[in-house]
């Protein structure tokens, strides 16, 4: 039976996936509980079905083509691979209805790369963009294109400032506020902790970084916490500096890193040096770090959810093109989960 030839039900899906109803519906609504793998199974044979449930996508309808232009780097590739994939799933569930995605990739996240990029973009080939900002320089961009009549929204990093109509991804102010409730309660007696980062100029490592020293200077005063925020682009050099960092910290206790980049060579100091001697926050996933979680050498991952970023910013704008109307704050704030030891693999 080809799909929509009859009513798509979660028992349908599970059947066609080899799964439980339970397993079917913890897919859809994106629930801890399952693997990676029979995550995106699901999502396969529902798509394939032409099931799109609890989605704004019911209300959408074919417009004629829609050119929605997608904005962001291409490093670190185990980050962006997810949320490359999540636009390609969206752009797929969408395409039915006039919806056509065009990525615009940099190589890093990095301000000038970016400028270059968005220097190439030709307003009138597109319907709306959605920006990965790369700093705060950008806000002139989406001053620009709003003011040429396209609008702008930003996801995964954003320009809170600028005139982008609304913002995809984590708060990220809130997930340092989460780190260092799990640095303060995970590190007993007093110490230093370091929290490190990589591209200042972009908000959510500053705002990663400004929550984490509020919260820990509030709560836990016992704890004195220092910033270090020269990550590079090249990793045997900043890997260098960062173990230099660890040698000048007496009494080190912990470390929050604020991205993945930076959570990658922290990880890879401490197993040059074999230390195992203090609490490690982390940043993003992959199979690596998860990994590296499952052998010790890191205690907590906070996560994003990368692939659900890509899907809704095409998703929302697509959306809004549409209609002009924003989206509900509940689904596009991206709510940080906490990854361990004991729920790792659910990640994968």
């Amino acid at each position: 039976m080809m799909p929509g030839t009859r009513r798509v039900t979660m028992k349908l899906i599970a059947d066609k996936a080899g799964t439980s109803i339970s397993t079917v519906e913890r897919a859809l609504k994106n629930r801890l509980g399952i693997s990676q793998t029979t995550k995106e199974n699901v999502l396969r044979v529902a798509r394939e079905l032409g099931y799109l449930a609890g989605s704004s996508m019911h209300a959408l309808r074919p417009l004629g083509k829609i050119r929605l232009g997608m904005v962001y780097p291409t490093e670190p590739d185990a980050f962006y691979r997810q949320i490359t994939a999540g636009i390609n799933a969206a752009q797929k569930d969408l395409q039915a209805l006039g919806v056509e995605v065009e990525h615009i990739r940099y190589a890093s996240q990095c301000q000038e790369l970016e400028v270059e990029a968005l220097d190439r973009v030709n307003p009138a080939d597109f319907n709306a963009l959605a920006i990965n900002s790369a700093g705060p320089d950008i806000g002139r961009y989406i001053s620009r294109f709003t003011e040429q009549g396209l609008p702008v929204i930003t996801f995964n990093t954003d320009v809170s400032n600028s005139m982008r109509r609304f913002f995809v991804g984590c708060d990220s102010l809130q997930a340092g506020h989460i780190a260092a409730m799990l640095a303060g309660g995970g590190i007993f007696g007093e110490g230093n902790v370091l929290a490190i980062g990589n591209q200042p100029l972009t908000q959510p490592y500053a705002d990663r970084m400004a929550g984490f020293k509020d919260m820990l200077s509030r709560k836990f005063p016992h704890l004195k916490v220092h910033s270090w925020m020269e990550c590079c682009a090249k990793p045997e050099e900043t890997e260098k500096r960062l173990a230099a960092q660890l040698d000048a910290l007496p009494l080190l206790r912990g470390i929050f890193c604020t991205g993945y980049y930076c959570t990658v060579r922290m990880i890879n100091v401490l197993k040059s040096l074999n230390r195992k001697d203090m609490l490690l926050i982390g940043f993003d996933t992959s199979n690596e770090l998860l990994d590296s979680l499952e052998a010790g050498w890191c205690d907590v991952l906070l996560y994003q959810n990368p692939y659900r970023q890509g899907y809704v910013a095409v998703e929302t704008l697509a959306q809004y093109v549409q209609d002009a109307r924003l989206p509900e704050i509940s689904k596009i704030n991206m709510a940080t989960q906490i990854i361990i030891e004991a729920n790792a693999c659910n990640f994968r």
